[in-house]
């Protein structure tokens, strides 16, 4: 059976306090946290530093992010904290299932229900490892 260790959550950069809180324990300035989140705000493609790859040099304000704040940012915080790991469609399209995979490799799962010009979603407290079809 394959171990199922629970590895170590990576703080979220949408976490200010964190964030700044490290920014300053390594002596460096957080006042480029705010720009750099509204920067991730318009950028919803990019979902790791990974992404964010060559732009580092060539957008004006990633420019500005000090090299010693983006090994910072690489090493200890995570773009997203979570991501869809399954998504499944119903032939109607009036549901939505997700499988989300959370940062230390849980998994938690909704279902969005779209009825009468509404909506509505069930949330799962039930965490586990395995995805809802397998």
């Amino acid at each position: 059976m394959p171990s199922r260790r629970r590895q170590p959550p990576v703080a979220s950069v949408w976490d200010i306090d964190v964030a700044r809180a490290a920014f300053e324990a390594s002596g460096l300035k957080p006042i480029h946290i705010r720009p750099l989140l509204g920067w991730l705000l318009r950028h919803p493609e990019v979902q790791s530093w990974e992404d964010v790859g060559a732009r580092w040099e060539s957008e004006a304000l990633l420019r500005n992010v000090p090299l010693a704040a983006r090994k910072l940012l690489c090493a200890r915080f995570a773009v997203s904290s979570s991501r869809v790991e399954a998504r499944e469609d119903s032939s109607y399209g009036a549901t939505t299932k997700l499988a989300v995979e959370l940062s230390d490799g849980l998994r938690v799962y909704t279902i969005s229900m779209r009825h009468g010009g509404q909506n509505s979603a069930c949330v799962s407290w039930q965490i586990s490892y395995s995805t809802p079809h397998g």
